[in-house]
């Protein structure tokens, strides 16, 4: 029997890249699957069936009450930078804590956009000025394997990345006994987008040398999707109800399906932060954006008190956080029962508009249906 991510699992590779990392003998590579998604890949001769991917990898995740989300420590807040909150997604905390550990000698590692190959990527950041590479969200799954060759075991480093990356990064650390030099950030996840999405809607809209692109832009407030993209030839702003990009990501029909079953998105946290959005009533009238802010460790909580300089932060209760983010219900997503359907069209000829259209007749249905099925209930419940 196989003692590695070969083996049979409950879930589906994410492409954190930490097997790679831990292999002794190289033999995990990575390649884009036809569904756009980065995978691994063993070589069988050269495995020598150790089981340390097993020991990283979130397929074979299992709960651990360490690290559940209830007994985070809950925050809001926002960087006092005009700058930063004009760049940053949300509340601009993420960049202002990559601020304070470069200048504690701390090395940040965070997803960058690649404008030569139009993939998200990680990069190493070792100096302040080009922290504003890795601001903002990126709606792609990143490249993150080819930097972890990158990291040692004696420098330190503030590491951003998924909660999946998170997880197996966390779980490498600890085998090798250097968590104390690293702190993990994390976010509420919506899932890995399918590059080949991206790839289609670049081609078809005929971006040509792209300069710039913002995936979640605030000119027109922070509670709107707003994609931006300059090129050499134009400025291009849409938004979630005329991008088509952004209705395929919204609507979950092109993500991976790994991500569908993620058990890190709610329940339970590996980094030592994990940040958001913090929409809903407290902050409905704000248009410049506000982190919320969940410390799961000390050391998170250290960070955050030695922000008071560069951001504002102020502590609440975490009911607030669960009532915000809807509670469990951020967790599991379900299969849109048409998402293979969408995946083998965004293969095929089909322009990103015809596949747009499909999803949201698919989408009206399913709404129609759910809406139906709610009333029947009710009237047999009121008939007892």
């Amino acid at each position: 029997m196989s003692n590695s991510i070969n083996s049979d699992a409950l879930y589906n590779c994410v492409g954190c890249g930490l097997c790679s990392k831990i292999c002794p003998e190289n033999a995990i590579q990575f390649i884009t699957n036809a569904e756009g998604f980065i995978n691994a890949r063993i070589n069988d001769e050269k495995c020598i069936n150790c089981g340390l991917c097993k020991k990283v990898c979130p397929k074979f995740y299992e709960s651990n009450s360490d690290y559940d989300i209830n007994k985070a420590e809950a925050y809001y807040g926002n960087s006092l930078d005009l700058e930063v909150m004009h760049k940053a997604t949300s509340g601009g905390i993420v960049h202002e804590i990559a601020k304070l550990s470069i200048s504690n000698g701390v090395k940040v590692i965070g997803v960058a956009y690649d404008y030569e190959e139009n993939i998200a990527k990680h990069i190493i950041v070792n100096k302040e000025e080009d922290l504003f590479k890795i601001i903002g969200s990126k709606y792609l799954q990143s490249k993150v394997h080819d930097v972890l060759p990158q990291i040692n075991h004696k420098d330190k480093y503030l590491f951003i990345g998924t909660p999946c990356q998170c997880y197996a990064l966390r779980k490498y650390i600890k085998l090798k006994n250097i968590e104390d030099n690293f702190i993990l950030i994390d976010f509420f996840c919506h899932g890995h987008s399918s590059q080949i999405t991206w790839d289609k809607y670049i081609k078809e809209s005929g971006f040509v040398d792209i300069e710039e692109v913002e995936f979640r832009s605030k000119v027109k407030g922070w509670h709107n999707f707003v994609i931006h993209i300059k090129d050499k030839n134009k400025n291009y702003y849409g938004d979630s109800n005329s991008d088509n990009f952004l209705k395929l990501f919204l609507a979950n029909s092109n993500i991976l399906k790994g991500c569908y079953t993620c058990n890190f998105r709610y329940n339970e946290i590996y980094a030592d932060i994990r940040v958001a959005d913090f929409w809903g009533r407290k902050f409905w009238n704000n248009q410049d954006g506000v982190s919320m802010i969940l410390s799961l460790s000390k050391k998170g909580s250290t960070v955050l008190t030695e922000l008071h300089k560069n951001a504002s932060i102020s502590k609440i209760d975490y009911e607030e956080i669960y009532t915000a983010k809807q509670g469990k219900l951020k967790g599991i997503k379900q299969i849109p029962i048409y998402r293979d359907q969408v995946i083998e069209q965004l293969q095929s000829d089909k322009t990103l508009k015809e596949i747009a259209e499909f999803v949201n007749k698919k989408t009206r249905t399913t709404r129609f249906v759910d809406e139906v099925s709610k009333r029947i209930i009710s009237f047999q419940e009121r008939g007892k």
